[in-house]
């Protein structure tokens, strides 16, 4: 559509380029005024798709409040977004469907500022400079013409090839849905610049302007700045939108061009040995590790992928895992068990905002404590089954944890508080689970589930000697 109007006011829109480019941003704070404003008036944003990014923004927002300056970290939204979430939003999602929203969570007010800024700047190189000098000589439209098709299907292959891989899926479908939407819209744009008139156009910087606008639409409700291949995408058209001023003669565009590229060469340098390189032989480690069918040889591999990339918990996390399952089997269980408490702290000390290693220490811990004699580990257990409920208030899963531990420890010491505790936290597990949209199935707790809390409150009421109060008695209509 913008390419349409264009082509059809190109001499309407040159002849007023300031205003336009004024006119432009106004629209988009006005868009953006307006879907924030329709969401606080009502709650919500109209269909239940938008609907889930308002949960997504609003969780944000909170997050964004409670990390002003730093943000959370690149990547890291998906384990923080689970404390802010409400239970009505059931989704465990990686990133805001937002780019704007991302920077602000990932990187800070400063992040989104900044972004902002960005933006700004390329869109006004892209719309207030000169107009491409059209050469003495045309090029000939039929050669030109194949090179665009040429140019086309070259890097349609190299980009949509690669974002196979860069998506991180074995799904199919999410495979099939992630790639063959955005290269029919690939070979839908190059199929208008080809059936085009080349000088149309005015110049190239005109079309990548358009791709980015497209882009960045669509990223305002769908994949933030940091999905795999996106960030690549945005960055690289931001590029070209500023490199495509030096056929307008903009000498302003040019700038210091040596050494800023030394400088960005030795950083992509430096970024490729000291991180790109290390991480995926920590990733290749780890692939052999969970192949392996001796566990001592397992353990070596994982331990080897861990000194690779000093800052990912995941061999630590699996490795402790593998020794759990190694203690519960009876297999040298003291020595095991210890083996995993160590990999396992030092899972957190790398992350300790992930819920699943908060439970991983918590399960081995319990499972120190029945078979051992020392009863602070059931203190232990408790206290990271606290720590991931903490993280994560509105998992039914994570109460229930917290229950078993509590009402072991109170079982074995006959202690009441400890017995009442794991009722409500039990209690919690059904409430939270009764809140949950009516539409919403997948992530309800099953019927036999809800039996099993339900069977267990019943439990620790008569093993504390007093009524706990069950609310609607549903321990009693779920037995």
């Amino acid at each position: 559509g913008l390419c349409a109007l264009r082509l059809r006011f190109g001499g309407f829109v040159d002849g007023r380029a300031r205003a336009v480019f004024r006119g432009a941003w106004v629209v988009v704070a006005l868009t953006v005024a307006a879907v924030v404003g329709h969401g606080l008036y009502h709650g919500s944003l109209p269909g239940r798709s938008l609907d889930f990014r308002w949960e997504y923004w609003t969780a944000s927002a909170k997050m964004v409040a409670d990390h002003p300056l730093t943000g959370v970290g690149s990547g890291n939204f998906g384990r923080r977004y689970l404390k802010y979430k409400r239970i009505e939003s059931p989704e465990e999602v990686k990133n805001p469907h937002n780019f704007l929203v991302s920077s602000a969570t990932d990187w800070g007010v400063a992040g989104a500022i900044g972004m902002l800024i960005m933006l700004y700047g390329v869109s006004r190189r892209i719309c207030l400079t000169g107009r491409v000098r059209v050469p003495r000589s045309p090029p000939d439209e039929t050669v030109a013409r194949g090179r665009l098709v040429g140019a086309g299907l070259f890097l349609g292959v190299l980009i949509f090839g690669s974002r196979v891989f860069l998506l991180g899926s074995d799904d199919p479908n999410h495979l099939y849905f992630a790639t063959m939407l955005p290269l029919l819209a690939w070979a839908g744009a190059f199929f208008v610049l080809i059936l085009t008139p080349l000088g149309d156009f005015g110049s190239l910087k005109t079309v990548v302007g358009f791709a980015l606008v497209a882009f960045l639409m669509q990223d305002t409700v769908n994949f933030a700045s940091l999905e795999p291949g996106t960030l690549t995408t945005a960055f690289a058209l931001l590029s070209v939108a500023v490199a495509a001023n030096r056929a307008c003669g903009d000498a302003k565009a040019r700038g210091p061009r040596g050494p800023i590229a030394v400088a960005a060469w030795v950083l992509l340098a430096g970024h490729v040995f000291f991180v790109i390189v290390p991480v995926a032989a920590s990733g290749a480690d780890l692939a052999v590790a969970r192949r392996e069918q001796l566990a001592d040889t397992a353990m070596g591999t994982y331990d080897r992928a861990a000194r690779r990339d000093p800052l990912d918990p995941t061999p630590r996390f699996e490795a402790a895992r593998l020794l759990r399952g190694e203690a519960m089997a009876g297999r040298g269980a003291a020595d095991a068990i210890d083996r995993a408490i160590r990999h396992i702290d030092d899972a957190i000390s790398r992350d300790p905002f992930d819920v699943k290693l908060h439970r991983e220490k918590s399960w081995c811990h319990a499972i120190r404590a029945t078979t051992g004699t020392d009863p602070s580990e059931w203190s232990l257990a408790i206290t990271a089954a606290r720590e991931a409920v903490r993280l994560y208030p509105t998992s039914p899963s994570g109460h229930v944890l917290l229950g078993d531990w509590l009402a072991a420890r109170g079982m074995k010491a006959n202690a009441r508080t400890d017995l009442s505790d794991a009722g409500a936290a039990y209690e919690r597990a059904l409430a939270i689970d009764d809140a949950r949209p009516e539409w919403e199935v997948l992530r309800r707790l099953r019927p036999a589930e809800r039996d099993a809390i339900a069977f267990k409150i019943e439990r620790v009421r008569q093993a504390a000697g007093v009524h706990l109060e069950l609310g609607d008695d549903r321990a009693g209509s779920h037995r």
